[in-house]
């Protein structure tokens, strides 16, 4: 009786001493656990990775001193467009010894991903690993090159993505709208070209190396290649399409592709400032420049002009000036455009492509009289001498015209000398275009008809 009783107290304590061991894993082990999971071990990718889609990434972690019998990587709640490649445990033996964990992740489209944190069973205990956040990219390398619009308020758009309905954004009409257009994907731009917009002043401010077709090293890369910076002022308000620019650009793979400018569209509205405003219309003064149907003679109340009319003028004539196809209908919508506010406009700017055709005319005529004479053709000679003798004439008059400087007034008073202590001789009203005969440091010396003197430069607006 004694050895059983003996052995029952035996077998008590031993169940004693399980649920003792029992309960201090449940009250420590419990909160250790949860405690890891909260702060979880952060694994970084490999360096000098490329972190593309539908490329392996891989990942490592080390856990010392530990065999890989002892080690269970548990699942991951992935997304869709995620999944664990290749899952690799390999022990070192340098050092204390270990496992190498190596895990390759797949992502089948690009974004912004944060993977969920990964569980790993070590010896019955539970050890936590997160991710940082990754930004998944398309692999340049099998793209197609890509037309990229930023405009100076950081509205951007580029071909191949979805445009929305509506309009980009709205802009005060008569305000310059600056923009750069970029290149993306290509090892090459082959051709650059762009449509003037209607009812619009479109200038190129700058151009980058890209323009000048050079072939760049094959370095794939997201990154945005700058082409050229523009300057966009829509003369007309409602909702108007951004200009039209085309590139010819060689892709990484070596095809040639031709892109043009997405149909994205900007609201342009005005706001009636100036009450003095007499014009019989709620249309914008700068689009009935170009308003075949509209007659300035008919009104009998002008305008008040203002700097953004006066520089409006500057960069019609310099339009009008460097114009090929559309010369006429830009000088004539400048012309209505002047007279809208009672300021002459009969001054045509001489068109440079004048002088161009009268130069290259005179030097192929020379040509042509020398190889005529040369072959004793007196009769040709005699041809050619008179159109050698016009295109030389026309060349003469078109260089003259071209070396003369003009601007427009925004409002200055003239003075005999180049000082402001002096007294005023007269006064040039704003929008008047004058010709700078002589200039000093911070002074023009200009001409308007009879009228003559000294102003400031500030004062004038350089037609270019």
């Amino acid at each position: 009786m004694a050895k059983q009783c003996t052995k029952r107290k035996i077998e008590s304590g031993i169940r004693l001493l399980i649920l003792s061991l029992l309960l201090f894993f449940t009250l420590f082990t419990g909160p250790l656990t949860a405690q890891s999971r909260r702060n979880p071990i952060l694994v970084n990718p490999l360096e000098d990775q490329k972190m593309y889609a539908k490329e392996d990434i891989k990942f490592e972690i080390t856990i010392p001193k530990e065999k890989s019998v002892n080690i269970q990587v548990l699942n991951q709640d992935l997304p869709e467009s995620v999944e664990i490649k290749t899952l690799r445990k390999t022990e070192y033996f340098t050092g204390e010894g270990g496992t190498l964990i190596e895990l390759w992740y797949r992502f089948e489209t690009k974004g912004n991903y944060k993977l969920p944190i990964l569980p790993i069973m070590i010896r019955g205990t539970r050890r936590y690993y997160s991710f940082p956040e990754l930004v998944i990219e398309d692999d340049p390398a099998n793209m197609s090159p890509r037309m990229v619009i930023k405009f100076e308020n950081g509205q951007s758009v580029s071909t191949g993505i979805p445009l929305p309905d509506k309009a980009l954004f709205t802009q005060e009409l008569g305000q310059p709208l600056k923009f750069t257009v970029y290149l993306q994907y290509s090892t090459q731009l082959m051709q650059f070209t762009w449509d003037i917009p209607q009812d619009s002043i479109f200038t190129q401010l700058k151009t980058y190396e890209i323009t000048e077709i050079k072939y760049r090293e094959k370095n794939y890369s997201n990154k945005l290649i700058p082409v050229a910076d523009f300057e966009w002022t829509p003369l007309a308000k409602g909702k108007i399409q951004i200009p039209v620019i085309h590139f010819t650009a060689t892709a990484y793979t070596g095809y040639r592709t031709e892109l043009s400018s997405p149909q994205a569209y900007l609201e342009f509205t005005q706001e009636i400032e100036d009450q003095d405003l007499t014009l019989q219309t709620s249309e914008d003064l700068f689009a009935q420049a170009f308003d075949q149907n509209f007659q300035p003679e008919n009104l009998n109340i002008y305008a008040k002009i203002t700097e953004d009319n006066c520089r409006s003028i500057a960069k019609m004539r310099s339009m009008e000036k460097h114009a090929l196809i559309d010369y006429f209908k830009i000088k004539k919508g400048r012309a209505d455009f002047e007279e809208q506010f009672g300021l002459p406009s009969e001054e045509n700017e001489l068109n440079l492509n004048l002088l161009y055709f009268s130069l290259s005319s005179s030097i192929f005529f020379i040509l042509a009289f020398i190889l005529f004479l040369k072959k004793k053709r007196n009769i040709a000679v005699i041809i050619v001498s008179v159109f050698l003798t016009c295109s030389v004439v026309l060349c003469t008059y078109s260089l003259v015209l071209s070396s003369k400087k003009y601007a427009i007034s925004r409002g200055c008073q003239l003075y005999s000398i180049p000082e402001s202590k002096a007294n005023s001789a007269s006064e040039i009203s704003a929008g008047n275009r004058v010709i700078i005969k002589e200039e000093t440091d911070n002074w023009y010396y200009v001409e308007l008809g009879t009228i003559s003197g000294w102003c400031k430069k500030d004062n004038l607006i350089l037609i270019r």
